[in-house]
């Protein structure tokens, strides 16, 4: 995934009145990294770019667990059935972030 989706998955869960600030937050740093990327592959820094690759991997899936956890908190606090839900949605999200 990529930026832009996660701009998009951010949007769907916002028109389900789902809190995401802790996910636009995530995602805001993931973008943010994107000059240091650019700067490590100009330069041809192996261990800036392992360094970054490191920190990227880990803010997606940060990134997920918040998704899970928003979506799952939403559904519990409704008190609904939204177990099933959050799971589907949530399992879609392999491959998630890519500058």
């Amino acid at each position: 995934m990529n930026v832009q989706h996660g701009t998009d998955v951010i949007k769907i869960l916002n028109d389900h009145n789902i809190d995401t600030t802790l996910m636009q937050s995530t995602l805001d740093e993931f973008s943010g990294k994107r000059s240091e990327l650019q700067t490590a592959l100009e330069n041809q820094d192996k261990d800036a770019l392992k360094r970054i690759n490191a920190e990227l991997k880990e803010l997606r899936q940060e990134f997920l667990k918040e998704m899970r956890d928003a979506i799952h908190a939403h559904y519990s606090a409704a008190g609904t059935a939204g177990t099933a839900r959050a799971t589907a949605v949530t399992g879609a999200g392999e491959g998630l972030f890519a500058l």
